[in-house]
């Protein structure tokens, strides 16, 4: 006789087992063992309905407990039973070959229990009867079960998506690693899996093949003056910058099946463009076919721009180590030769040996000059140069560099006027570190001003500031290039006008009178001249000094 069933038992035994997990296996194992227990049941199986159209049913075997069932005789006959697929009618006709419940001991014994939804369930070998009663009585609770198979089985696709997101970008692993250490935590909830879908920073999306969008992360707004909402249905080509990158993208997705590190532009907000690179994958069907794109996109605007500027810097570098060479070896080549030219004719003419002299020594000093300049920058940049700031009368100081650039001036019929006052122009400054940039931008306006043009020197006290104004008529600087004068080793070039220097002069000027918290400013024109300004402050002057 078998033992009564407590139903009310049952149900909390079943229930908890159902809600503790979302592992199908360790869930069937707990609540199938409460079935087989509470029903005096030897052994079970589920049947997944995997497919249903609208006449169609195709099933597959998903579970059984215990394994060796798959030896048991009754469960053996079922599956003989089981064609792949059935229609309604068959499902019906297969339903009713199966044996009632009851029998005699001994007696093969077995049930079939419909899972809404989710399939079927074979109870084998009761070793008592079910009764109507108890079978009705059950059937919420098999409803129960089957919504938590299919919670299971939601849960393993989510998984299984999770590790394909991972796998489509693989520079996200560092920043995934968290999320990879709380998967099981993760794989409990779809919202949680949705909150990240919607916060993560890289754009994960889906088209369909003719560039639809099926799918995208809210993160594209980062991109796009566009929503989510208002993105889905819509052709993806509606960011690209360019609507010509698709059919590349789906070139290369034909040739590889799976692309990384594609590069793609799309429209920002502003209309800018936006760099991305973007990981890609095909979409198949049960059939093999393609049916959709997958895939991530990144934002690397700003390494494009680094990689950008890293090659403009090898470029400039390339040209200074060039204009370098060049520089040093015109000066080199006059000295070696007028030189050995001096040493072989020792009866050489008085007045010619002179002048001889006279060009080593002024090629000694571009060459001197050269090298104090590449020096300088290298201090400088290594943090080694070293500033002796005090207070200092600037006149004098100006005064001094316009008299050593005297000559070089009347060498090009150039005339420099300048007229200062009784006044003491006081700032808090490196002499010899203001020497240098004076140097440097009186050097500068020489060399950019043709024969006959003029430069004009100013200094001007307001109530804030000590302001120092070199004006001249030279060839000015383009628009395009005012923002790159201050480069290291960016030289202004004009078509068919040799213009000696390794581009270095400005910079280190920048970097001086950065370090003395003075400022610069260029004004000029274009074939009409050029006004530089360095103002110093008197408050900074004041606050050094006290």
């Amino acid at each position: 006789m078998a033992k009564p069933i407590d139903l009310i038992q049952l149900y909390y035994e079943i229930a908890m087992s159902i809600g503790l997990t979302l592992d199908m296996n360790k869930m069937l194992k707990v609540a199938l063992t409460s079935y087989l227990k509470n029903l005096n049941c030897t052994a079970s199986a589920i049947l997944h309905l995997q497919e249903r159209s609208t006449n169609r049913f195709v099933f597959r075997k998903v579970y059984i407990t215990p394994r060796s069932i798959q030896e048991n005789g009754v469960y053996l006959r079922i599956i003989d039973l089981l064609s792949p697929s059935f229609n309604e009618n068959q499902l019906n006709t297969f339903k009713k070959k199966l044996p009632l419940i009851g029998g005699g001991e001994g007696s093969d014994f077995y049930h079939l229990l419909d899972l809404p939804g989710f399939g079927m369930l074979i109870l084998i070998r009761p070793n008592g009867e079910l009764n109507t009663q108890i079978i009705k009585s059950i059937s919420p609770l098999n409803a129960k079960l089957a919504v938590a198979c299919n919670a299971c089985l939601q849960n393993r696709e989510l998984k299984k998506a999770h590790k394909i997101a991972i796998d489509i970008n693989r520079e996200l692993r560092q920043k995934t690693l968290e999320l990879e250490k709380s998967q099981n935590a993760l794989s409990e909830s779809e919202t949680k899996y949705r909150t990240i879908f919607e916060n993560v920073q890289d754009v994960f999306y889906q088209t369909d093949l003719q560039g639809n969008i099926l799918e995208v992360s809210p993160s594209i707004s980062r991109y796009t003056d566009n929503h989510r909402g208002n993105l889905l249905g819509k052709p993806v080509t509606t960011i690209y910058n360019d609507p010509m990158d698709h059919p590349r993208l789906l070139q290369a997705l034909k040739e590889k099946k799976e692309i990384e590190d594609f590069d793609l532009r799309l429209k920002d907000r502003l209309g800018k463009e936006v760099f991305t690179s973007v990981n890609a994958h095909l979409v198949f069907d049960s059939y093999g076919n393609p049916v959709a794109i997958e895939g991530s996109m990144r934002d690397v605007t700003v390494r494009k721009h680094a990689e950008e500027t890293l090659r403009e810097s090898d470029r400039m570098k390339s040209d200074f180590v060039s204009s370098v060479s060049h520089e040093l070896r015109t000066p080199l080549a006059s000295i070696l030769g007028f030189s050995s030219t001096i040493l072989r004719d020792k009866k050489m003419n008085e007045a010619i040996k002179e002048e001889f002299i006279n060009i080593i020594y002024q090629e000694s000093q571009r060459l001197s000059k050269l090298i104090e300049d590449i020096l300088n920058i290298s201090r400088i940049e290594s943090g080694r140069f070293t500033y002796r700031m005090r207070k200092v009368d600037s006149q004098p100081i100006i005064s001094e560099i316009l008299e050593v650039h005297k000559i070089q001036a009347e060498e090009k019929g150039i005339e420099v006027f300048h007229k200062f006052s009784d006044e003491r122009y006081e700032i808090f400054a490196d002499p010899d570190a203001l020497k240098q940039v004076l140097s440097n931008l009186f050097g500068n306006a020489i060399k950019f001003t043709p024969n006959d043009g003029q430069i004009r020197v100013r200094l001007i006290k307001t109530d804030t500031d000590i302001i120092l104004e070199i004006s001249d008529t030279g060839i000015g600087i383009p628009d395009k290039e005012k923002d790159k004068v201050f480069d290291k080793f960016y030289r202004v070039y004009r078509p068919g006008l040799e213009i000696k220097g390794t581009g270095l002069g400005l910079s280190i000027v920048k970097e001086i009178l950065d370090a003395h918290k003075a400022k610069i400013e260029i004004d000029s024109e274009e074939n009409k001249g050029t006004t530089v300004r360095v103002i110093f402050s008197i408050q900074n002057m004041e606050e050094n000094s006290e």
